[in-house]
């Protein structure tokens, strides 16, 4: 899982938790844990941002999303868990309604 020159590499995975954390004030944590079923080699990838600070209003202190890779969608690990934390991002901001970073990759 080193630097990839055809998509995201764990280094930008990394940055990107770092980002969201600053941005959204949470912390972002990633397991991989075995993913069952018939595939033995899969894994479930989930992603979960809690709040540092909850606000008063909030309904919600913490959103998560989970994915199980292979999947159709990412050609790797890396991208798989890139594409899951953009998709967290736009949980964080819908759920309490701030910005989210636009996805270039």
């Amino acid at each position: 899982m080193g630097k990839s020159e055809h998509g995201p590499d764990m280094q930008d995975c990394s940055i990107m938790m770092v980002a969201m954390g600053e941005l959204h004030g949470v912390h972002v944590s990633l397991t991989v844990r075995p993913g069952g079923g018939s595939d033995m080699a899969a894994v479930e990838i989930v992603a979960v941002a809690v709040q540092r600070i909850a606000p008063k209003q909030a309904q919600q202190r913490s959103v998560s999303r989970k994915h199980t890779w292979p999947n159709t969608q990412s050609k790797t690990f890396e991208g798989a868990v890139y594409r899951l934390l953009h998709e967290l991002d736009r949980d964080c901001g819908t759920f309490w309604q701030q910005e989210e970073f636009n996805q270039t990759a």
